[in-house]
């Protein structure tokens, strides 16, 4: 909804009241990375490692903040540990294709879209997390196909494409636009932290 203040104090409440609670941890620093403070999003994320070494999802997280800094080595990482402890979940297969794509490892961001896409054939995976390591293959076109596609799904991760930073390359394409216009969350993205 583009209240980003008011997400922070609630993400630090929350923190706060439950201190010992990895998801608490992880939830706050995913609300931190998608509010561009890459800082508190590294913090949480590695409480909620701290308090859980073997969750999959903070390391998520941290692939995400690292990715968006440009730290791509120590991306790759988090995400290829996420992507182990997570037992290949296809958000966690998104993350490491993005990032592999991203570092220029095109061969082995390539194997993780083939096997997105293999297993869309015998169960749902949402596109998104095609449409991600699309993006961090340059191949704009197809990830804005798969983008609008998850939007017709009704893919609820798809909100976060107003404020995510992978997905600052596609912010001046029309069609990204007309997508975000569509999600009622224009005014969103343009208010983003950064």
């Amino acid at each position: 909804l583009g209240r980003f203040d008011e997400g922070r104090q609630a993400a630090l409440q929350a923190v706060a009241l439950e201190s010992d609670s990895a998801v608490i941890a992880y939830l706050a620093g995913g609300a931190s990375y998608w509010m561009g403070d890459y800082a508190s999003a590294e913090r949480f994320s590695d409480q909620a490692l701290e308090l859980e070494c073997e969750a999959a999802f903070p390391l998520w997280i941290r692939a995400l903040h690292l990715m968006a800094r440009g730290r791509l080595d120590e991306a790759i990482v988090a995400a290829e540990r996420g992507v182990l402890v997570g037992e290949r979940q296809p958000l966690l297969l998104g993350v490491l294709g993005a990032v592999y794509g991203l570092a220029r490892r095109t061969t082995a961001a390539e194997a993780i879209l083939s096997e997105l896409t293999a297993r869309a054939a015998q169960e749902y995976i949402a596109p998104l997390w095609m449409a991600d390591v699309c993006v961090g293959l340059g191949r704009t076109q197809e990830a804005l196909d798969l983008l609008d596609e998850a939007h017709d799904h009704g893919n609820a991760f798809i909100h976060r494409a107003s404020v995510a930073a992978e997905y600052d390359s596609l912010r001046d394409e029309p069609r990204f636009r007309a997508l975000l216009a569509r999600m009622g969350l224009s005014d969103v993205a343009r208010t983003r932290p950064r």
